[in-house]
């Protein structure tokens, strides 16, 4: 498994902006993606919610846009301004180049929005922000998946905060596969996944034992089990090969 390590500081960070009620587009979430040499799969739970409301409601977490399928974690969007991980997604995904060209736009996007609205917020909160443990916090998440030229391609995006000369800098990591995949298999969690990686840790032939679509739900469902306020609610499958897209398990997710 390849994708960023588990930080938990992202979560105090959300707490400073829900006391000011900046977020009310992100959502607590488990994501899994997986690459083989022939096969994408890439699957989510439904349940969604505001930071800072009790509701609760079921919705889709998987996005396509001109044939590239997307999902997103963490801090997803900022009431009042422009980040808006979704948006992003399906603008740059929309426009002309290859798969790789199109999600490193939507990272070059989202890194200088993020530091617009990471430093208007210090500036505005000196003393919440001073409080937060901003170096080193994984803030966002983003994984791509789609066939090119007859090949499945798998792009993970993820996005450290640091302070440079008390300047917020976004910093952009990057896992590809193909590229830096060398058994030429991936496979990706994202959001809420300390069940899932335990799981994967003492069971590393769960992909063998129950293959892809019902491996990724057993995972999904575990975490759920573990996270029931965070994560639950139907769970969507996608699958991608050379005949194209089809869904295993809709989910909330409309055909």
């Amino acid at each position: 498994m390849f994708g960023p390590l588990v930080n938990c500081s992202w979560r105090k960070i959300l707490l400073a902006l829900i006391l000011k009620g900046m977020i009310t587009q992100s959502f607590s979430t488990s994501i899994i993606a997986v690459r083989t040499a022939t096969t994408l799969y890439l699957s989510a739970e439904s349940l969604q919610g505001t930071w800072n409301g009790p509701e609760k409601w079921f919705g889709c977490k998987i996005h396509e846009s001109n044939h590239v399928f997307s999902a997103y974690a963490r801090v997803i969007g900022i009431s009042g301004t422009k980040f808006d991980l979704v948006t992003i997604g399906r603008d740059e995904m929309a426009k002309k180049g290859t798969i790789r060209v199109r999600v490193n736009r939507f990272a070059n996007v989202t890194r200088v929005q993020l530091e617009k609205e990471m430093t208007n917020f210090r500036d505005k909160n000196p003393a919440i922000f001073a409080a937060q443990n901003i170096p080193e916090t994984v803030i966002s998440n983003a994984v791509f998946v789609g066939f090119e030229n007859g090949r499945p391609k798998l792009f993970l995006r993820w996005f450290v905060l640091h302070i440079v000369h008390d300047k917020i800098v976004a910093e952009i990591k990057s896992r590809d596969c193909p590229g830096d995949c060398e058994s030429g298999t991936a496979q990706v969690a994202m959001g809420f996944t300390d069940i899932i990686d335990h799981e994967i840790q003492i069971h590393p032939d769960i992909w063998e034992q129950r293959g892809f679509p019902e491996g990724i739900k057993y995972l999904i469902q575990a975490e759920a089990g573990a996270h029931p306020d965070d994560v639950g609610g139907p769970i969507a499958v996608l699958m991608i090969d050379s005949a194209g897209p089809r869904w295993i398990d809709y989910g909330s997710c409309k055909p």
